[in-house]
């Protein structure tokens, strides 16, 4: 979605060039992710669970970028922020088919790299492997994250935001 300053959207996908509009997106698992075209000024923020990487949220956002600000996938920087991670995120026999290149049977059970998937789409892309950043925290192992796996309805959510600033503003 576009916005102005005077209009607040909710969505799983935000993207802009206004400068000085933090836009943000709010996760416990999922993936926050970060879109930074800095050739022509332009960000967005991806709440990337599984259902919405599985509809290609991701590719989604770049193409938006692509259109609404001429955004070049060599151009982009991408960051993966903390969510839960291959160690701890089972899944059902299903996602094999949802995610056949992100699902691993360890242990007699299923599990899902959704990270990996996310690069995945990023490099089909063709934003540079050297232009994504990944962050390797979990947030179901690691207690100081929400996860709403570990805590289902009683989970908080972190807010993850970016910002253009207006440098002749600063």
């Amino acid at each position: 979605k576009y916005f102005s300053k005077s209009r607040v959207a909710e969505a799983d996908s935000i993207i802009t060039n206004m400068k000085d509009l933090a836009i943000a997106v709010r996760t416990a698992d999922c993936m926050p992710i970060f879109v930074h075209d800095p050739k022509h000024q332009a960000i967005g923020v991806i709440h990337a669970g599984w259902k919405g990487t599985h509809v290609g949220i991701i590719p989604q956002t770049i193409k938006a970028m692509q259109k609404k600000f001429r955004t070049r996938p060599e151009d982009v920087r991408v960051a993966i922020g903390p969510s839960i991670r291959f160690c701890c995120y089972e899944v059902g026999k299903e996602f094999k088919e949802y995610f056949p290149q992100g699902v691993t049977l360890r242990k007699k059970n299923l599990f899902l790299d959704l990270p990996k998937v996310a690069r995945r789409q990023l490099r089909k892309m063709g934003i540079q492997e050297k232009n994504i950043f990944e962050s390797s925290e979990c947030t179901f192992c690691q207690k100081e994250y929400f996860s709403y796996r570990r805590e289902k309805d009683k989970a908080g959510r972190m807010i993850s935001a970016m910002m253009i600033r207006d440098k002749e503003r600063q």
